[in-house]
């Protein structure tokens, strides 16, 4: 176990880990094959609640859609599929931190500021977004006051090989969570 983010290796990750205190939740979706689309294979197209000409399938906001750890990898069989998403609730206690165009895809190396930012925050479950150059870490805990959420930047020019300046968004709310499970060690 480390003591801080500040001597992790961002560029080693550990396939298919994904957080075990989320895993026995039931709040797991499919990710659309392709996508950033959480669809849930099992669930019924035509559910009561969903809107019409809608398939069902696909309303994240719909509870008799999410499924727990242990039946979403099962699920990963589904040709449709290719990973999870996690369906943050309001009252869950989790709160996503998100780090867009923070890790250079190419070296591994992570901004800094970022690298600061979840240092005082804390050590956590962190993987690697589908893009390679984000970084998602989850804690336990809420913004202050009633903020759902907060957004900043973190540098006003992009770092390592990305495009675009390194932002942080932080969830304490109802959010979809795209997960890879390439767990950084």
């Amino acid at each position: 176990r480390k003591d801080g983010w500040g001597d992790v290796d961002f560029s080693t990750t550990q396939s298919d880990s994904y957080p075990p205190a989320l895993l026995e939740r039931k709040q797991w979706m499919g990710r659309l094959k392709g996508e950033k689309l959480p669809f849930s294979p099992w669930a019924d197209r035509d559910h009561p609640e969903a809107d019409d000409d809608t398939d069902a399938r696909y309303k994240w906001g719909l509870s008799d859609n999410y499924v727990d750890g242990e039946t979403i990898a099962i699920a990963e069989d589904d040709p449709r599929l290719d990973g999870r998403i996690f369906i943050q609730q309001d009252d869950d206690g989790v709160a996503f931190v998100d780090g867009d165009d923070v890790r250079d895809p190419e070296t591994g190396e992570v901004h800094p500021a970022f690298v600061d930012l979840i240092d005082r925050i804390g050590v956590s479950y962190a993987d690697v977004s589908t893009s390679g150059s984000g970084v998602h870490v989850y804690y336990f805990g809420d913004l202050p006051g009633e903020q759902g959420q907060a957004v900043f930047d973190i540098d006003t020019e992009p770092f390592g090989s990305n495009d675009d300046p390194p932002t942080v968004e932080i969830y304490a709310n109802k959010h979809v969570c795209v997960t890879t499970g390439e767990r950084i060690d």
